[in-house]
């Protein structure tokens, strides 16, 4: 079985780009990232590693076949849980093991 990380993320930043395309040198299996696409008054670009499966959010919804592309995800990065649609990914493969990332210090509020 080919081992599959999946990231679903808001806005792509810098650092997270960085972070990623560090962690893929290191990782053999598919690395997805799911995201919103950039706002157009952002002023700059991102250097897309090709090995990384870089995915518009509403690409991957359109794109992909949900039932089929969540069977082999071995782990699942979650930084956009204020999002209906991955919320409600999280809920419906429970399977799958989950991290939630923070952009912000969480308060619990």
């Amino acid at each position: 079985m080919s081992r599959k990380v999946v990231f679903l993320v808001r806005e792509l930043s810098g650092y997270f780009v960085s972070c990623i395309q560090f962690w893929k040198k290191n990782f053999e299996g598919d690395l997805f990232v799911i995201y919103w696409p950039t706002n157009h008054d952002a002023p700059f670009q991102w250097q897309m590693n090709a090995n990384i499966n870089w995915i518009k959010k509403s690409d991957f919804f359109q794109t992909y076949d949900q039932e089929e592309f969540w069977i082999e995800t071995q782990h699942l990065f979650v930084a956009g849980w204020g999002d209906t649609e991955y919320n409600r990914i999280i809920k419906d493969y429970r399977s799958i093991p989950k991290t939630i990332l923070f952009d912000t210090q969480w308060k619990s509020s």
